[in-house]
């Protein structure tokens, strides 16, 4: 395993390159909450991956100096409907409320940073043993549509 080693000093950890027995080159960081993380760079080239270290480095330290906010997901739904109500019909806006509200009974009011497809598998699970499948399917969409307008 070759190894090359970069410092991160937004964050002062230490973040580094490992080239894996399959040729591939493996970026190595610590996240958000401490955690050791591994990325594929996808590159076979030392050159490549340097470079998408720089870039990884770069989009690092933007986001740490502009940080997105971290709400509630009711907080997030107030702003969500706040916005889009000009935009969509009264009975949109009423299903997208309920579609907010099912997913906080369920599974508690999260911060949307924390969802992701597990928890989104267990809401809808548990959400068809109560309603029928276009129900589900219904609050499926409003949520996606609700999470695509949280990453912007």
């Amino acid at each position: 395993m070759v190894t090359t080693t970069a410092t991160n000093t937004a964050a002062e950890d230490p973040t580094f390159l490992s080239k894996r027995a399959n040729g591939y080159w493996y970026l190595w960081y610590t996240d958000e909450s401490g955690r050791r993380v591994k990325r594929s760079t996808k590159c076979k080239n030392k050159t490549d991956a340097l470079g998408y270290l720089t870039r990884f480095k770069m989009e690092f330290d933007e986001e740490r100096k502009h940080p997105k906010k971290n709400v509630s997901f009711s907080t997030f739904v107030e702003a969500f409907m706040s916005f889009f109500a000009g935009v969509h019909r009264p009975s949109t806006q009423k299903h997208f409320q309920t579609a907010s509200r099912e997913f906080v009974r369920l599974l508690g009011n999260r911060k949307p940073r924390e969802i992701d497809s597990r928890y989104l598998e267990h809401i809808l699970t548990q959400k068809q043993d109560e309603a029928s499948k276009w129900t589900v399917g219904k609050n499926f969409f409003a949520l996606a549509s609700m999470f695509e307008k949280a990453k912007e």
